[in-house]
């Protein structure tokens, strides 16, 4: 009994010790693993035991421990027993466990870019003009003369019968001859004139005692006495005394010297029976002959030359061109006069080109000073100026005056057949070459602007042919060269001969291109696109552009602008490539979430195996790397790491693993009660840059893991409450 009573007794005092140490031992600190919870079973006893009576026992220690400041004392019970092989359950099975990972569009692509271009019209331009003009001097119109007489002719020398009657004789003067008498005379006008017009007018005023005639005949007569042809004016008619006669003596193809003679001829009629006193007055008493000029003109003179007036007008005929021009401004140009003066009059050009005109449109004009016998030359740049004409006729019209200075009393030589000849050219920046024109109005040759470019696109792939699945190509045209409400209006024709259509042909649009501010653009959808690149050195699209205008249309252009062209390709989209893959990776990171109250530290894998199932339906050969960041290989501690290549086949590549070679690790700070531990795997697919392949988008490559048959040998964490026995 008493056996008994001592068995119970301890039986009694363990399990409040047991209970004590559960209760007490380093409450105040957080749990260490390994932690597990027990049960204790024992009958319900009345036992009184004193920890004095316990103090001694083998499995009981006595410790201090510190409570704050002071010091406290607990008893401890300890036991050794051997714990069942604990079988993990469902937490840690990888039971058809699979991802599937998609390779989109999005992964192969080519950046976009954009390009400025400017297009201009050739230079729009004529051919230099020159246009010699011989003007001639013409006839040549003198002043008129004013009334001069020669010395009188007097009564005793035309009657020399009258010079032997006595002074104071009064008698009749018979009729009869005249004794021709000859006086000189000058014009002092000329020294020698070929006359084609004129009047000379003679008149004779007879202050005689007698009457004149009939006839009485004048006859000019060269300075030695010969008759001048045509110079002979008859009266036929009496010129009475104190009476007065005028003739007129028309001088058309006459040639007068400076210095005649003049030849009074012909008879009298006498006193008329009348008697007369003959004394010194009446024997004295003369006639006199007054001569004057009018209307004289002369092909050829020495002699006082007033001004004259050469007038020229005419027009300088367009080299034949296909420009036709209504209204051109001149980009660079001169206008050249040149006179070459064989006269020996100084002179004054007065020009005017009609046709040129200034930005207010005042024709060109300008006066030009020549010397005689001399060359003046005159240059004048008309950049600025306009080319004003008919479309039809295309000519430059011109009119000048050349007007001779008066030569004075100075007697010079000139003939109607004397020439001024001035030389209207224009031309370009320099002789012979071309004008050229900031702006026209009228018909220009059809223009081609070719141009030609590359636009940068970007892509970490190398491809050769694309099919696009999304992309486009936007073109906008500001054409600043025609201006609003004319014809002549370009045509642009786009092509990029790397982007294709079903049927192999290259990208091409074309646009009438209207005027600025007008907007002009060329839009194209490039789904219906093949990307094609001839090979994978040259990543870039090329393009041409060509601007022709049409022939025969009246159109206005401002030749010093621009047609801008900017080209903007969009990012581009793929639902399929051939290539070379030089890209990110494919990567999927993810985890499995252990949810079971066990937290582990480590658990070596006693039996397990890991299935990584792939199966390849992008169609290309692809390089897959797994790795589960948890699993450490026991014996290297490497993480659990497969490199596969998956091969361009459509059924399942299947790599199993022995985990019996591996355990299941967490980093101690993860481990805490409460919270949920994770299996990290990282799954990355990327596709060899050197070989060349098709991709087809869309579809994916498809990765199982299954972990089965895992079972752990030896746990350090955490566990689950479990019943001990």
């Amino acid at each position: 009994m008493i056996q008994m009573l001592t068995h119970r007794k301890l039986r009694l005092v363990l399990s409040i010790l047991a209970i004590m140490a559960l209760i007490a031992c380093d409450l105040a600190q957080e749990p260490k693993p390994p932690t597990w919870s027990n049960t204790i079973e024992f009958p319900i006893i009345k036992e009184t035991v004193s920890l004095d009576d316990l103090k001694n026992e083998d499995n009981i220690s006595e410790q201090l421990y510190l409570d704050g400041s002071d010091q406290k004392t607990i008893f401890a019970y300890s036991d050794t027993s051997v714990m069942d092989s604990q079988a993990v359950g469902e937490q840690l099975a990888f039971n058809d466990i699979n991802q599937a990972f998609d390779q989109s569009v999005e992964d192969v692509s080519v950046t976009g870019s954009s390009i400025n271009q400017t297009s201009a019209f050739d230079p729009v331009g004529v051919d230099p003009i020159e246009e010699i003009i011989p003007s001639e001097m013409g006839p040549i119109e003198l002043d008129n003369i004013d009334p001069t007489s020669p010395d009188p002719f007097q009564l005793d020398e035309i009657v020399p019968d009258v010079a032997s009657i006595p002074n104071g004789t009064t008698t009749t003067i018979d009729a009869g001859e005249l004794e021709p008498i000859t006086k000189p005379f000058t014009f002092d006008a000329f020294s020698s004139a070929d006359f084609t017009d004129g009047d000379l007018t003679i008149t004779i005023n007879n202050n005689m005692v007698i009457a004149l005639g009939s006839p009485i005949n004048i006859q000019l007569q060269d300075s030695d006495g010969n008759d001048i042809d045509g110079g002979l004016v008859t009266w036929n008619t009496i010129i009475p005394t104190n009476g007065s006669e005028s003739r007129i003596l028309d001088l058309s193809g006459m040639t007068l010297p400076g210095s005649i003679l003049v030849e009074v001829t012909g008879s009298t009629v006498g006193s008329q029976g009348s008697d007369i006193l003959i004394d010194a007055e009446a024997k004295a008493s003369s006639f006199n002959i007054l001569i004057s000029g009018a209307g004289l003109v002369v092909s050829s003179a020495t002699a006082k030359v007033p001004s004259q007036t050469i007038a020229e007008s005419g027009a300088m005929t367009m080299t034949d061109s296909e420009n036709k021009i209504e209204e051109a401004q001149i980009k660079s140009g001169s206008l050249k006069i040149e006179i070459e003066n064989d006269m020996e009059v100084a002179s004054d050009l007065q020009i005017t080109i009609t046709s040129l005109e200034d930005t207010d449109g005042t024709a060109f004009t300008t006066t030009i000073p020549i010397l005689e016998n001399e060359t003046a030359l005159d240059v004048t740049n008309i950049a600025g100026y306009s080319l004003v004409m008919d479309v039809q006729q295309q000519e430059v019209q011109y009119n000048y005056n050349i007007v001779t200075r008066s030569t004075g009393d100075d007697l010079v030589t000139l003939a109607e057949t004397d020439e001024v000849t001035v030389t209207i050219a224009l031309y370009g920046v320099a002789e012979g070459e071309q004008l050229f024109f900031n702006g026209i109005t009228g018909i220009i040759e059809p223009q081609t602007i070719d141009e030609a470019g590359e636009i940068a696109i970007s892509s970490d792939s190398k491809l050769l042919v694309a099919d696009i699945s999304s992309g486009s190509i936007s073109i906008d045209i500001d054409n600043q060269i025609n201006k609003p409400d004319f014809q002549g209006l370009p045509t642009i024709v786009l092509t990029i001969p790397e982007l294709v259509d079903a049927s192999s042909a290259a990208l091409t649009g074309s646009l009438t291109l209207q005027p600025s501010p007008a907007e002009n653009l060329l839009t194209f959808d490039l789904s219906n696109y093949d990307l094609v690149f001839p090979d994978t050195a040259t990543q870039v699209l090329t393009y041409t552009t060509q601007v022709t205008t049409n022939a025969g249309e009246l159109g206005k252009f401002g030749l010093e602008d621009s047609i801008f062209v900017d080209i903007e390709v969009s990012d581009m989209e793929f639902a399929s490539v051939n290539g070379y893959f030089t890209q990110d990776a494919i990567v999927t990171v993810d985890e499995i979430l252990l949810e079971e109250e066990t937290k582990l530290v480590e658990a070596i894998f006693e039996t397990g195996n890991l299935a990584l199932s792939m199966t390849n339906g992008i169609g290309v050969i692809a390089n897959v790397d797994f790795k589960i960041d948890e699993f450490i290989n026991i014996h290297n501690g490497d993480t659990l790491q497969l490199a596969l290549t998956l091969e361009e086949i459509t059924t399942p590549q299947v790599t199993n693993i022995d985990l019996s070679n591996y355990k299941l690790a967490f980093h101690p700070d993860s481990v805490a009660p409460g919270v949920d531990q994770a299996i990290h795997y990282k799954s990355t697919v990327s596709l060899p840059p050197d070989e060349l392949m098709t991709l087809t988008f869309g579809n994916s490559i498809a990765i199982d893991v299954d972990i089965t048959d895992l079972a752990m040998e030896s746990i350090t964490g955490i566990i689950e409450a479990d019943t001990m026995v």
